[in-house]
């Protein structure tokens, strides 16, 4: 496929989440013909995913399309996954979303990989086939159908008990911060909307559980805020069982832990971690690779090892000599450093970290954050932190429009309440 501009090189970007997003926003189009390709024809603002599963903001307002990211004649976008890499031919081939659709091929002088991560299941058997995943748009429109659906089944006045207390018993599977704020969402959305309009009989049956592996929730933040999180979830009801791993998931009610123990529920919300694409998964001949993770390897400067013109980022990479986390953060700075290094020849700087903090929701109108680094720590929790976390959270919003709809509809929700319609 040819360029639009034969004076300019080709830049491909394979993805386009967090860094991918913010290295299109801010690369020079005088200089480059840009290709983007991904799976979503949008970007999404994953922080406020869990909301938009409860209803406290609407699915469209964490969205922006990345056909409308640039207008430019030299920019391109195709919906399209990348099957495969030919470093040596310096080519990607790719595949439409609709597998009979002709497969087609871009040329590049200059390729970025930031492709992200997938759930990862761990390869436990049944977790794909009977799981609800909280990964994209499309997972918070099912989780929210789904539950909804569990209550209108529960309060059908011929309904067994015993099936009764399974549909109103929600289980999800990770405490990290996903986990946690979709678990602080959901018990929202049922004390503050769904005990409104649902009979007490249906209502009293409500159970949340939250399974964890590990020995706390929150793995990331101070134990302070863990212990706070964990005081506040025992309040409101949701159970927290730590050292608990699924072996197996039985079928779309049934879990069996590694102790032997079954758990049955009305659905069951899978939030344990994540692992590399598929695209990195299969290995490539020439791309280094980390045997672990299967992340790119890459140099300060974001390169990929061994190459002087693909680079990587984000959640599909590692920085050898300095791991970072798997945030969005870390993303977000790495796509503006990029768009810097690759619109200056003479940029020299490598790239720096800067963390900014974590945060997470914890439910009726409290989160806990963490500020600095290390002896610098701010860390506090309550009401202000929640104060605070909407308010980052609204300056991050990439677009003026989703920075009008989500204020918009946080203000719906509190004076109206959240829509409990299934569609």
């Amino acid at each position: 496929m040819q360029s639009s501009d034969d004076k300019k090189q080709n830049l491909v970007i394979l993805g386009g989440g967090w860094g991918g997003f913010r290295l299109l926003k801010g690369i020079d189009l005088n200089k480059y013909n840009v290709f983007v390709v991904t799976p979503r024809n949008h970007f999404l603002f994953t922080p406020l995913l869990p909301g938009s599963a409860a209803g406290t903001v609407e699915f469209r307002s964490i969205i922006e399309p990345l056909r409308r990211a640039r207008v430019h004649p030299d920019y391109h976008f195709f919906e399209a996954s990348c099957e495969e890499i030919d470093t040596a031919n310096q080519t990607v081939d790719c595949s439409p979303l609709n597998k009979g659709d002709p497969h087609f091929t871009l040329k590049y002088d200059k390729l970025v990989v930031a492709v992200g991560c997938d759930v990862n299941t761990f390869n436990i058997p049944g977790v794909k086939e009977h799981s609800y995943f909280m990964k994209e748009l499309g997972d918070a429109r099912r989780v929210r159908s789904k539950l909804i659906e569990n209550f209108e089944r529960a309060s059908n006045p011929n309904t067994p008990v015993h099936l009764k207390e399974q549909l109103l018993h929600i289980v999800v599977v990770g405490a990290g911060p996903t986990g946690v704020e979709l678990s602080a969402e959901i018990h929202d959305l049922i004390t503050q909307d769904l005990r409104r309009y649902f009979p007490p009989e249906t209502i009293v049956d409500v159970r949340m559980t939250i399974l964890e592996a590990s020995e706390t929730l929150l793995g990331a933040f101070d134990s302070t805020l863990q212990k706070q999180t964990m005081k506040v979830f025992m309040r409101d009801g949701i159970k927290v069982r730590l050292h608990k791993k699924v072996q197996q998931v039985l079928d779309k009610n049934t879990l069996l832990l590694d102790d032997g123990s079954k758990v049955e529920c009305g659905m069951i919300i899978w939030s344990a971690g994540i692992q590399a694409r598929e695209l990195l998964m299969k290995g490539h001949e020439t791309l280094p690779i980390d045997p672990r993770s299967r992340k790119l390897l890459v140099d300060d400067s974001l390169k990929v090892k061994g190459f002087d013109n693909v680079y990587a980022m984000g959640d599909c990479s590692m920085i050898e000599s300095r791991p970072l986390a798997a945030t969005a953060q870390v993303a977000q700075q790495q796509g503006k450093y990029l768009s810097k290094l690759l619109n200056n020849d003479k940029y020299d700087k490598q790239f720096i970290y800067h963390h900014q903090g974590l945060m997470a929701y914890i439910g009726d109108y409290r989160a806990v954050t963490e500020l600095g680094e290390k002896q610098h720590k701010h860390k506090f929790g309550g009401y202000l932190a929640w104060i605070f976390w909407r308010s980052a959270y609204l300056t991050k919003l990439v677009s003026f429009k989703n920075k009008v709809l989500v204020p918009f509809n946080w203000m719906i929700t509190f004076f109206f309440g959240r829509d409990i319609s299934r569609f």
